[in-house]
This record gives structure tokens, C-alpha cells and sequence, in this order.
């Protein structure tokens, strides 16, 4: 299957990839690509799966796109997780398969394929119906085990197709791991259109100081570094008015964030996105008035809330679970919680998270969104904890604004719940964390 290579013909003038101080037009890609894959092809394929070191730069681009070109399964591991064999090993019990590992400076033209490798079930039936597929992992930020899901790439390509390009120029800011780093990539060469990334920096500064001298008009990023955007005043100090659209998602985002970044940049246009490594990311439909509140595309993904949970028919579902019971896929059960308001929903978190304290339930954000008014509290994460009497137990984790006296904000936390905050919403713990609460996919992690 050509796919990739029959895409990436069609944009030879465009250019590709800004990359620091190096431009990457679409014709470099395709050449690398087509050229890759001409040895790929020389080795015949014998079974188990790539395993490529993970970075947002030109060489992972153009191996990513020659093993889907060529229909070689692979996942992306970030650089911690490559290096550790402990993970290592983790990863090829998960998924049932023998694994070939490939870091980002070593070339994949040398690739040799075991005949005696093992290949997962679904792997293997994927292949035979000519699938592209390709390995995501959940993101495990609420302390979970990861799942491994089994993805097919030309579904992607074909949403891509029927949603239409909504962007000239978009930065690489989701890791190229993720599902929404995946799609990044693909949804920018289906289109022909332009790709910043910054490798080794992704502080408020840096991303302002690429959006302006690139004239970015598509920014999509998470809720927590919004937050961190806003907080750190470079939305002021640079020229962004090449933005047309910002958007945010794989994480329940506070009200208050959304009506700072619409005073901040007012002529922007807001989208609230929804995903999920299982289903891709969905065409949804943001309130302007109330960003926080979004309204999923029933035209391409019909949705339905049922006992107060999202269930949804995606364009690009997951193949199968590799190391977990899998579900109908005809209606996926998202497991996220939401409210409804008219044609609107407000994503409130996941099933999962929700806190009851002697039978008064609530959700982290719900909570997060109330700490968040002292003006001491940089960034919070809400962490619940089994309580034998009361059910459940709360620790907030907090990350200070510079220069805050912590002894002193502890007795002016302690006031402000008492004075503030219901007596179940009280934690019963407070962490004051010296690092930013995110990680690296800048999501807000909560676990202690």
C-alpha cells in the first residue's frame, strides 16, 4: 500500500517542517521516505514489531511514515522509557511480540527481521487485511497500568479526508507518542500543510517566540499548559496575532482558564477538543461563550450520554486492546463523565476519579477549580486516596506561584477551605510541590 508515499507527491512545493534554524520542504520528506522504504522492502518482513525512540523532529517523521508506508507494525517510546530495559521488558510481555529497537540517531535502512519473532494475534489478523497498523499506549496519569492499543492508519487518513483542513501552519506540541502527536503529523501531510517543532525546549517563552516568528495560526495543547501559558505573561510580550485557533483537550479544563485566555486573546478562536488514545481525537464543536462546554459532531461521530457517561462512534476506532479485555467498538464507553447543557456537554473527568466523601461525590477538577482562586496556587492537582470511614480521602497537591512564604500559605490554605470550600470538600493532606504538576505529555498527573 502506497498511501503515505501518494500523499506526500501531491504537496513536493509545499514546505514541511520548520525545525529550529532548518526548513524541510515536502519534497525532502517524500525523498526521504520513498528511499527508506525501498530498503525496508529489502528485508522482508518476518514478524514482530518497531519499536522507534520518540521526538517531535524530521528523521522520527520520515520513519514513522515509511514503516506505515510499508506496513511494518511500530510504536514510539520518549527517550526515558526507551533507555529502560525494565520497560523494556515490560513492553514485549504486554504486547506479545518481539521487538526491534531503533533509537532516533540510528537508521532504520539497517533493520533485519527475526523469522522466529513473535507477532500478537491481532497484529497478525490486521496485517492479513492489509491494515496500517500502529501501537499507541494510554498515558497513565492516573496511575493506572497502560493499555496497549492496536491502531489502523489509513482510518486516520480517511477522517482527514472527509473532515477538511482547518490550518496552514500548526506546532508540533503533543508528543509524537501520543495519538494526538500521531495525528498531528498525518492530519498536517494529508493536508499539505506546515509544521513547527521546538525539540528541546517547551517552556511558555520558547512556544510564544516559534508561533510569532512562524506565523503559527493553529495551536493545540492541553488545559494544564494553558494555564502555565497564561500564568507566565508571554501571551503579552510576544506578537501572536497570527493565531486564528487554539485549541485543548485530553484533560477537564477549568472555566477560568478559558475566560483568561479569551480576555488574553480575544479575536482567537477556542476549541475544546475530545479524544482518547482508543478512539483519536473527535470534530467537535466549541461554545464560544462558555469554552468550557463542547458539543461533539454527531455528523461524523454520533455520541450519547448514558447514567452520565460519554459513549461515542468514532471515525477512527481502535483495532484491539493488546493486553486488555476489549469492548464492543459499535458504542465505545469513554468512562468520562459529563453534564449536559442543551446540545452542550462540560467533560467533568474520569468515572474513575470521582470522589465520595460519606456520600457527597464530586469530581478533581470540581475542586481544582475552587483552590485555583487563591492567588498563591500556581497549578493544584486533587489526588484521591481509600478512606475505611469516609470512603475516600483527598490530598491537594499544589505548586506554588515564586516567592510564596509556605508556612504562611499553609494557614491561609487552611483559612481559605474553612471559609471557602463545604466541609466534604476539605483535603485532608497538602503536598507543596517544588516541580510543575504535569507530565510529559503536559498533563496533569494525579498521583502523590
Amino acid at each position: 500500500m502506497n498511501l503515505v508515499q501518494d500523499v506526500l507527491k501531491k504537496h513536493f512545493d509545499n514546505n514541511f517542517l520548520v525545525q529550529g534554524s532548518l526548513l524541510y520542504t515536502y519534497k525532502e520528506l517524500g525523498l526521504a521516505v520513498d528511499l527508506l522504504c525501498v530498503e525496508i522492502t529489502k528485508k522482508h518482513y518476518m514478524g514482530g514489531v518497531v519499536a522507534l525512540e520518540s521526538e517531535n523532529c524530521f528523521s522520527c517523521y520520515v520513519k514513522l511514515l515509511a514503516l506505515l508506508n510499508s506496513n511494518i507494525p511500530f510504536m514510539l517510546l520518549p527517550s526515558y522509557q526507551f533507555n529502560d530495559h525494565t520497560y523494556r521488558k515490560l513492553l514485549e510481555t504486554e504486547i506479545k511480540s518481539s521487538v526491534i529497537y531503533f533509537s532516533k540517531v540510528e537508521n532504520l535502512a539497517e533493520i533485519n527481521f527475526d523469522p522466529k519473532a513473535k507477532t500478537h494475534n491481532e497484529i497478525s489478523t490486521a496485517l492479513k487485511r492489509g491494515d496500517q497498523p500502529f501501537i499507541v499506549r494510554t498515558s497513565g496519569t492516573s496511575g493506572f497500568k497502560y493499555k496497549f492499543i492496536l491502531h489502523n492508519a489509513s482510518l486516520f487518513f480517511n477522517k482527514f479526508a472527509k473532515v477538511g483542513a482547518h490550518f496552514k501552519i500548526t506546532f508540533a506540541f503533543s508528543p509524537l507518542e501520543s495519538i494526538a502527536g500521531i495525528e498531528t503529523l498525518l492530519e498536517t501531510v494529508f493536508n499539505g500543510a506546515g509544521l513547527v517543532t521546538a525539540v528541546d525546549s517547551f517552556n511558555p517563552h520558547d512556544i510564544a517566540t516559534l508561533i510569532s516568528q512562524n506565523a503559527v495560526d493553529y495551536f493545540q495543547t492541553t488545559p494544564s499548559f494553558l494555564n502555565l501559558f497564561l500564568l507566565s505573561g508571554q501571551i503579552q510580550k510576544h506578537n501572536l496575532s497570527s493565531l486564528k485557533k487554539i485549541a485543548y483537550g485530553s484533560e477537564p479544563v477549568m472555566p477560568a482558564t478559558t475566560a483568561a485566555l479569551k480576555k488574553a486573546l480575544p479575536e482567537v478562536i477556542l476549541m475544546h477538543t475530545y479524544g482518547m488514545s482508543e478512539i483519536g481525537i473527535l470534530k467537535t464543536e466549541t461554545n464560544q461563550d462558555e469554552p468550557f462546554k463542547l458539543k461533539i459532531n454527531s455528523t461524523f461521530n454520533p455520541s450519547r450520554i448514558i447514567n452520565g457517561l460519554i459513549e461515542v462512534q468514532s471515525l477512527t476506532p481502535m483495532i484491539a486492546y493488546l493486553n486488555y479485555e476489549n469492548q464492543s467498538l459499535d458504542w465505545f464507553k469513554t468512562g468520562d463523565a459529563a453534564q449536559e447543557f442543551g446540545d452542550y456537554i462540560q467533560v467533568l473527568g474520569r468515572e474513575g476519579d470521582l470522589i465520595n466523601i460519606a456520600g457527597r461525590k464530586f469530581f478533581p477538577a470540581e475542586l481544582e477549580e475552587l483552590l485555583m482562586q487563591m492567588p498563591q496556587i500556581s497549578d493544584v492537582s486533587i489526588i484521591k486516596e481509600a478512606n475505611p470511614v469516609l470512603g475516600s480521602a483527598i490530598t491537594a497537591k499544589v505548586f506554588l506561584v515564586s516567592d510564596v512564604d509556605q508556612d504562611l500559605f499553609k494557614i491561609n490554605f487552611k483559612s481559605f477551605c474553612e471559609e471557602s470550600l463545604p466541609r466534604y470538600m476539605h483535603p485532608q493532606r497538602l503536598i507543596i510541590s517544588d516541580l510543575p504538576l504535569s507530565n510529559s505529555r503536559h498533563k496533569k498527573v494525579r498521583s502523590v
